[in-house]
């Protein structure tokens, strides 16, 4: 287990040392580092706006369905949005988040 959450908290931190590379090297001339900023900002926002959502209203269903606000199963159960949020959670530093997600999915969701 122990060695399980080192080699997440390796990966968690390569992740975040090559995305800081690639973000810097995407500006382009018609961007300000101050726009930048402000849309970074408002993806963070909307990322969390959405996981938050789901985290509150469908998990651990697949999937949220956004007009009725209900979780949905759609490929087994599997707590699919979560899964799939794990590489954005890393990018964005939610050391937190991403651990707690990892944990609950090596607990309760895969048993091998």
């Amino acid at each position: 287990m122990e060695a399980l959450k080192s080699q997440l908290r390796i990966l968690l931190l390569c992740l975040l040392t090559f995305s800081g590379l690639f973000v810097s090297n995407t500006l382009s001339e018609g961007v300000t580092p101050k726009e930048a900023k402000e849309l970074r900002d408002e993806v963070r926002e909307m990322f969390y706006h959405a996981f938050n959502g789901y985290m509150e209203h469908a998990f651990p269903r697949d999937e949220l369905k956004p007009l009725s606000c209900e979780g949905e199963d759609t490929l087994g159960g599997y707590a699919l949005t979560m899964i799939d949020s794990l590489d954005t959670l890393a990018l964005l530093g939610d050391q937190e988040r991403f651990t707690t997600s990892v944990e609950w999915i090596e607990q309760d969701c895969f048993s091998f």
